[in-house]
């Protein structure tokens, strides 16, 4: 033991010597560029691929900052968690974050798959994660350590969960993927380090234990033809901080770096250059490569308490460090921090001229500088001449839609309606729409034809009698036979002023109905008070004929809205078999009328049909592509139309295209 002690200290004897002056290897253009906080300190953190956010996890959890002024994005937490966050992991592709916890609420490590654009936790899976995770670079493996008897390692797919590998091994302290994502490196704290072959599972070890050295942390070299592990010897008398190891043969390559503190954290960029994370706080450049050996030698910074985790950028542009003195910080050439992204918002409606009372459909969408949607933002309205304004509800996707109800004016009133929006780590964003309000025409008294009563006998009284039976029937059997019925008997009521029609109770009440309630039909409004057929229909007779109520016929139903012209204008409603086709050619621009069936579950001619409908409204365009025909929305023209509820009732669902076509 002895022998081999004096051999060791020899080796690093000669690495001494043998080092060169400190050169720069880019790191006398690094400099501090920010820093930010994080409660708990940072354990771990991952870089988004685009290199504008970073994921950092923490005893408090974990959470998603923004690059360029630290602010948080999202917070990502799980409802039962009781444990921190381990480990943290960006998708290659940037579009979910992994995050690994060391026990749930049942006891078991468990790994979250959080959605990066919204922050909303998507899958959670028991038993599975632990003290470390990481994703292989071409983005279909995770592997992670685990809790189930003789499964501390998994390897799965991600996109099935497939286990791919799995192995009892003692407690891991890291898990990292060879460049090329055919190989596993583990670091199975603190004494072995073993390298796994993701297509047969074999295995080698590094035998860290023959050199009397404790693991900190690993990483692959750029080429993976060497592992990185930063060490603490047990021997006080030696001062080797880290060592590289052949991946193929696991043998320490016996050139050992020194300074003056234990090695927690590593980082090597695409480029070599590779970075130490002391406990002391303090970082350091170095470069090591098969033909020089170690190269440099170059102090970056210091954090005040030990350096936990370092992550390069995309490109190697940036260098994060996270240390548990509850700092991240990012270190670059000047000028190279990136920017706030800048938001885009757009603020429309169905159309820009309205009458007082009218109710308006106001459709937001939110994106960020590459036109992307961005959910989640906050966006506000305000009106710049009064009127009023509801809640701005979130439909998904960067949409977002609002209702703007007209001011009472006396005179053509034009009000600018504003939206701002705003996101964490954005530049925020404004947008304006003109409205012009028109005051209500005053509405023309048309005289009513008088009342004749002709005295008939014999054969025509007979008739006549049948016939008024039977036009008494017809009227009892629809809405718009009630409703059209109390034009016979309306000349027989007194007329009244206009301001004295709403002094009825019960019209009052009806009046006040339909202004809340545009589009509603005369049987939910005489259920909804408990009147009669008669009471109902000559209660809406009357504000109609007075200008304060107008109304449409909807097949067997007459639907009420306030003011005039409102039913006129009011957005065409889809059907439902309408609605779905319209779904499924904006998730599929350019679809065929024969995938449109397929997916739909009817027959080619059913679709046919109701392609004619929707391209004679103007909503498609039809472009032949060969001997197809491909189908697209016209996203102009959407907002002209009501878009059908979708059903949920599967039973309904199958009728959907024999209730329409």
């Amino acid at each position: 033991m002895k022998a081999s002690k004096h051999l060791l200290i020899a080796a690093l004897a000669l690495c001494l010597l043998a080092m060169p002056p400190a050169a720069s290897a880019g790191a006398d253009d690094m400099r501090l560029l920010a820093t930010y906080h994080v409660d708990g300190g940072g354990k771990a953190l991952a870089w988004s691929p685009d290199g504008t956010r970073l994921a950092a996890a923490s005893g408090n959890g974990a959470l998603v900052l923004s690059a360029s002024d630290g602010s948080v994005v999202f917070n990502l937490t799980v409802d039962g968690i009781r444990d921190s966050v381990s480990a943290v992991r960006w998708e290659p592709d940037g579009s979910r974050i992994f995050t690994s916890y060391s026990f749930d609420a049942g006891g078991y490590g468990g790994v979250a798959c959080w959605n990066a654009s919204t922050g909303a936790v998507e899958e959670f899976w028991n038993h599975t994660g632990g003290d470390c995770l990481d994703i292989s670079p071409d983005g279909k493996w995770i592997a992670a350590s685990g809790h189930h008897p003789g499964q501390s390692l998994t390897v799965r797919r991600i996109s099935d969960g497939f286990l791919l590998l799995s192995a009892d091994l003692p407690r891991l302290d890291a898990v990292a993927f060879s460049p090329d994502s055919r190989r596993l490196a583990c670091l199975e704290a603190p004494r072995n380090l073993s390298v796994w072959n993701l297509s047969d599972g074999s295995h080698l070890y590094c035998e860290l234990e023959l050199n009397r050295m404790d693991a900190t942390s690993m990483c692959w070299s750029p080429d993976g033809g060497f592992i990185m592990t930063g060490v603490e010897f047990r021997d006080p008398g030696m001062i080797v901080n880290i060592v590289p190891w052949e991946s193929a043969t696991g043998l320490g390559w016996g050139s050992f770096f020194c300074n003056r503190s234990n090695t927690v954290s590593l980082a090597w960029a695409p480029d070599g250059r590779l970075v130490m994370g002391q406990r002391d706080g303090s970082i350091f450049f170095t470069g090591f490569n098969r033909s020089e050996g170690w190269v440099n030698n170059v102090f970056l910074g210091c954090h005040t308490a030990s350096v936990d985790s370092m992550a390069w950028s995309s490109g190697a542009r940036l260098l994060a460090s996270a240390s548990s003195d509850g700092t991240v910080r990012i270190w670059g050439a000047p000028g190279t921090l990136p920017s706030k992204p800048r938001l885009a918002v757009a603020l429309s409606a169905p159309r820009n001229t309205v009458t007082p009372g009218e109710r308006l459909n106001l459709a937001i969408r939110v994106v960020d500088g590459n036109r992307a949607p961005v959910p989640g933002a906050s966006v506000v309205l305000s009106s710049g001449a009064g009127g009023n304004l509801s809640a701005v509800a979130e439909l998904g996707g960067g949409d977002y839609s609002a209702f703007f109800t007209a001011p009472a004016v006396s005179s053509n009133t034009t009000v600018t309606l504003a939206a701002a929006a705003s996101f964490p780590g954005h530049v925020p964003a404004n947008a304006t729409y003109d409205i012009l309000v028109i005051p209500a025409p005053l509405n023309a008294r048309v005289p009513e034809p008088p009342v004749h009563v002709e005295d008939r006998s014999g054969l025509i009284v007979v008739f006549a009698g049948g016939a008024v039976i039977m036009l008494a029937a017809a009227l009892a059997i629809t809405e718009a036979g009630k409703y059209s019925g109390m034009v016979l008997f309306i000349p027989l009521y007194t007329r009244m002023k206009k301001t004295a029609v709403l002094d009825n109770f019960s019209r009052g009440q009806l009046h006040g109905y339909i202004v809340a309630n545009p589009g509603v039909h005369m049987n939910a409004i005489r259920d909804r008070f408990g009147l009669s057929n008669g009471e109902v229909a000559y209660h809406l007779r009357v504000l109609e004929r007075e200008g304060l109520v107008s109304s449409l016929s909807d097949g067997l139903r007459r639907r009420f809205y306030p003011g005039e012209g409102g039913p006129r204008e009011r957005p065409q409603e889809l059907t439902f078999a309408q609605n779905l086709l319209v779904g499924l050619m904006e998730k599929s621009p350019g679809i065929t009328g024969t995938e449109l069936a397929r997916l739909a579950g009817t027959s080619p001619q059913v679709v046919n049909y109701h392609l004619k409908k929707l391209w004679r409204m103007e909503l498609i365009t039809m472009d032949r592509d060969g001997r197809v025909v491909r189908c697209f929305v016209r996203p102009e023209r959407l907002g002209l139309f009501k878009r059908a509820a979708a059903r949920t009732d599967a039973a309904e669902a199958e009728n959907i295209f024999q209730e329409t076509a």
